[in-house]
């Protein structure tokens, strides 16, 4: 009997792969650009997810846009699928950072803001609105008020009728709105017989109602008469009357 005889059949070998891909994530950070926007996509999130089997992935991502609403931490899904449709899923935390300015001060960043204010000194009022736009006055000042702030008035002076040294804090010296910026400036008060009470030069608002070199107080309830001469020169700029009252 010949040996050595053989026999070979086709048959169909069917590999059925049920298993997921494993999805392996990481947590980024994304910056909102100028119009308050971040784009990301899935290879920011995928940190080298793998599939048993050889073959192409696919990935997906349940969120791709971020903007103003979304600053700080916001889970994203990231979903793989392989070839043969098994898929799995993962989560990562994406944080959103917005580090724009907010030149009107209005509590909105720039780049999220629908409408920018024009504030030019940042004082936090619209400058359409400010009363000294290009210097920093938040308070918006104004004692003669003439519209311009106190800081850009520099200028005009404004003299207070009355002085009331009574230790409140309200009119305890005599004010003369920028004094200051007139150094030589030569004042006198004078009681009402004619007797000089006050003569300072370069006066700094420190005048508390005390008679010229004598202790004590003023008469209050009384009135005196000023002189100011602003360059020294002699020539009288302003003169009036000062009620003194406790």
């Amino acid at each position: 009997m010949e040996k050595g005889n053989t026999s070979t059949q086709t048959q169909n070998v069917v590999i059925d792969d049920t298993t997921a891909p494993i999805v392996i994530v990481q947590d980024i950070t994304v910056f909102l650009d100028s119009n308050g926007e971040s784009l990301i996509t899935t290879s920011d999130i995928d940190d080298g997810s793998i599939d048993n089997c050889s073959g192409d992935l696919t990935f997906e991502l349940d969120i791709v846009l971020f903007t103003c609403d979304d600053v700080g931490e916001n889970i994203v899904t990231l979903t793989v699928t392989d070839a043969n449709g098994n898929q799995d899923s993962f989560n990562a935390i994406v944080t959103v950072v917005n580090d724009y300015e907010d030149l009107d001060n209005d509590g909105i960043l720039d780049n999220c803001d629908d409408e920018i204010l024009e504030d030019m000194d940042l004082d936090g009022i619209e400058d359409s609105i400010d009363n000294c736009p290009n210097t920093y006055n938040p308070d918006q000042s104004d004692i003669d008020n003439d519209g311009i702030g106190d800081v850009c008035d520099l200028v005009e002076i404004n003299i207070s009728q009355a002085l009331t040294p009574n230790g409140d804090g309200i009119n305890d010296t005599w004010f003369i709105n920028n004094i200051q910026n007139y150094p030589n400036s030569v004042i006198r008060v004078y009681n009402r017989w004619g007797q000089e009470v006050l003569y300072s030069v370069g006066y700094q608002n420190d005048w508390n109602g005390h008679f010229e070199d004598k202790p004590g107080s003023l008469p209050d309830s009384a009135s005196y008469y000023y002189q100011i001469d602003l360059d020294g020169n002699g020539s009288l700029d302003y003169e009036g009357w000062l009620y003194i009252t406790k």
